[in-house]
């Protein structure tokens, strides 16, 4: 996930805004970016524009006051909450087996980032012009992503069926 940079002194002057304030006159969304966004910070601001919506249709009219929603349930409570991640009987993400102590701490991180596409990856560190390339540096046949690196690629296949028949799998 992307950063979207927004101007520190605006961000303490806009402190206690509502969403009627961020608002223009023309009805658009009105956000303050302290620096221009570069190439790769462009798809997180569309990405946000598509979330928050249309703003003539998430302020209904000028004289409505700000109010969240909790969409999941009458009112928001910590068991809703908790109900809106059961899926089918199980949670949708597995925490209680991710950060378990007998499980090394450095272990769950690169699980819990590979979770999230947060692995330094080429074709990450090459949208953010740190790599030259963005292909595998196993195989050098595919764009090198989270599930290619780790699931997908031909040498890591080769490495977990190392790991698998040493333990009878």
């Amino acid at each position: 996930m992307c950063k979207i940079p927004v101007s520190k002194a605006r961000r303490a002057e806009r402190n206690n805004e509502t969403v009627k304030d961020c608002i223009s006159s023309s009805m658009a969304w009105d956000f303050d970016f302290s620096r221009n966004l570069k190439e790769n910070e462009l798809g997180d601001v569309i990405s946000l524009l598509q979330l928050v919506g249309d703003p003539s249709v998430v302020m209904g009219s000028a004289d409505e006051d700000d109010q969240r929603k909790w969409e999941l349930g009458d009112d928001f409570s910590v068991a809703n909450c908790y109900d809106s991640l059961d899926v089918d009987g199980f949670l949708s993400f597995p925490h209680k087996q991710l950060w378990n102590p007998k499980i090394p701490l450095k272990v769950s991180f690169l699980v819990w980032t590979l979770c999230f596409n947060g692995a330094p990856t080429n074709d990450y560190l090459a949208r953010t012009d740190r790599a030259n390339t963005g292909n595998c540096i196993l195989c050098n046949a595919e764009l090198e992503t989270n599930e290619h690196l780790f699931l997908h690629c031909k040498e890591t296949s080769k490495l977990w069926s190392y790991f698998f028949d040493s333990f009878g799998q």
